[in-house]
């Protein structure tokens, strides 16, 4: 048990004190995450996050498949809350003008 409780101490005691309130959430890329199973609005689903398996949500009500890349924006306990990243908000953006919508 002592070797999870440093891992998951590390995760939640990183130091943001160098970074400014506006970067901490940007995502980077130790913020990525891969969805393993789908996350719908209001139901959690699983990501992969530093080769790890996580339960996580997404509250910007965003539907995310599987084998899509999210970033991690905060831990709940040990479910993540991850949101698209930005290549993916694009390309919805993409789709939706080319659909006409």
């Amino acid at each position: 048990m002592l070797p999870f409780k440093n891992w998951f101490s590390r995760l939640s005691n990183r130091d943001t004190s160098h970074a400014s309130p506006s970067t901490v959430n940007t995502p980077c890329i130790e913020n990525e995450a891969i969805v393993v199973e789908t996350i719908e609005p209001g139901k959690t689903g699983w990501v992969r996050f530093q080769s790890i398996l996580w339960s996580a949500y997404c509250p910007s009500g965003s539907v995310l498949h599987s084998g899509e890349q999210v970033y991690v924006v905060s831990r709940d306990n040990t479910t993540l809350c991850v949101e698209p990243t930005c290549a993916a908000i694009d390309l919805d953006v993409v789709s939706m003008f080319w659909l006409g919508l």
